[in-house]
């Protein structure tokens, strides 16, 4: 289960995220930071786009 509510803005969501992972960081809670950091890269990755994706877009 994500840290965040799905209906939450993407700036919202990676905030949360990020903070519950400096959360579970301090709390020395190695498998819930796992999970944190976890989603925090499916944020990333979910905005982030290919070198080939960018030239696509940059071509056109």
């Amino acid at each position: 289960m994500p840290p965040y509510q799905t209906d939450a803005t993407l700036t919202q969501k990676v905030q949360l995220t990020y903070q519950t992972l400096l959360h579970s960081t301090h709390m020395r809670s190695r498998s819930l930071s796992l999970v944190n950091a976890y989603y925090l890269g499916q944020l990333i990755d979910a905005v982030t786009i290919s070198s080939t994706q960018w030239t696509l877009q940059m071509a056109f």
